[in-house]
Order: structure tokens, then sequence, then C-alpha cells
């Protein structure tokens, strides 16, 4: 219609796209709680939060990430505090827990004078006395 404006550089643009200046556009119109964002140097695209991010870095979304980089560990809110952490299985567990893995933990946080053992063998652990579960004259788990 001839009519001229003054515009930005990504006016009617979308992420990604190239703006009148020739530059990327950095414009957060992207869907299903992906963000804009630089993938490399003045390149932007639509990504996940956690897009190239490693377990416990912070997402563009402002959370810590929940991302498979931890090797033979497992990335995991350990201590239950929303922060992800490279975590040993049992980490933040107690006796007796399933650990990260899917197997009992066997970890010492039992009061003084207990022990985390398996006193009926069954593959279920628990914090115990020296004799829990033993008879007269058998050996104590201590």
């Amino acid at each position: 219609d001839g009519t001229f404006a003054c515009v930005g550089p990504c006016e009617g643009k979308t992420c990604g796209e190239t703006g009148f200046d020739g530059n990327s556009c950095d414009v957060e119109d992207c869907a299903g709680g992906q963000t804009c964002g630089e993938v490399s140097e003045g390149t932007f695209t639509c990504i996940a939060p956690c897009d190239g991010k490693a377990c416990g870095e912070i997402g563009f979304d402002g959370s810590s990430c929940d991302v498979d980089s931890c090797g033979e560990d497992f990335c995991e809110d350990a201590y239950t505090e929303g922060v992800f952490i490279c975590a040993t299985r049992c980490e933040g567990k107690v006796c007796g827990d399933t650990g990260f893995d899917g197997t009992e933990c066997v970890v010492d946080t039992c009061e003084t004078g207990e022990s985390c053992e398996d006193v009926e063998s069954d593959g279920e652990y628990a914090c115990v006395g020296p004799c829990e579960g033993k008879t007269c004259g058998e050996t104590g788990f201590d």
C-alpha cells in the first residue's frame, strides 16, 4: 500500500528468522515450553530449556536440568531441593531405601548402636540392633 513505518529489525519476524538488519532474531514466539535461545554466536532458534546443558546446569527457563550426562552415576534431585546433581545410586538415601538403580541401599545412616542389615536374608535392609533376629549364642551383627 506504499505506507512506510519505523520498525525494529525483528518486527513481524519469528525466532531465528533473519531480521531487517541481517541478524538472527531473538523473538520469544516458540511453542511447547521452548524458548528462543542462542545456539551459536548470534544464531537463535527454538530450543527446549535444557538443550545443550548438563545435569544440574540451569536451563533457559531458570530450572535445574535433569539430563542424562553423568556416566555411571544418575542425574537426580537426590536431596529433594529441586536441584539435580550427578548422584551415586544411594546418594541422599537412608538404610533400606531403594536406590536410583532400583536396588536396596545399604548405607550407614542408623542411630548409634545400630547397623544397616538384612535381618531376614530377603534383600530388605533396615536399621537394627546387634542381635536383632538372632537366637541365644548366635554372633551379632557387630
